[in-house]
């Protein structure tokens, strides 16, 4: 099973990134996780359930701040998503009340 998280890879090469991409790319996960606050995208060219509003409402109920133990947790969501980076964002916002900037490119 590849990495979900290419900062984990161990030993990091381009094999192995390239690999990781792939196996998300024909599983239909399109997001790979760089680190704890980067994404990679892979676009699947072809329509997936992951960019519904339904899926954005999911996201959203469950994601919960815990400002006392600093902690944030997305639920049953272990799969990287955009909707997850956001969830963080917010969550750095609001506990440490830093502005947060998400590029896409």
């Amino acid at each position: 099973m590849p990495a979900v998280n290419l900062a984990s890879l161990s030993p990091s090469s381009q094999e192995s990134i390239i690999s990781t991409l792939q196996s998300h790319h024909s599983s239909s996960k399109p997001y790979t996780r760089l680190a704890s606050r980067g994404l990679v995208f892979v676009h699947p060219n072809k329509s997936l359930d992951l960019f519904n509003d339904s899926t954005s409402k999911e996201y959203a109920l469950q994601t919960k701040i815990d400002k006392d133990s600093s902690t944030i947790t997305a639920g049953r969501h272990e799969d990287a998503h955009v909707f997850d980076l956001a969830a963080s964002a917010y969550y750095h916002l609001v506990r440490h009340e830093e502005d947060q900037s998400i590029l896409l490119r």
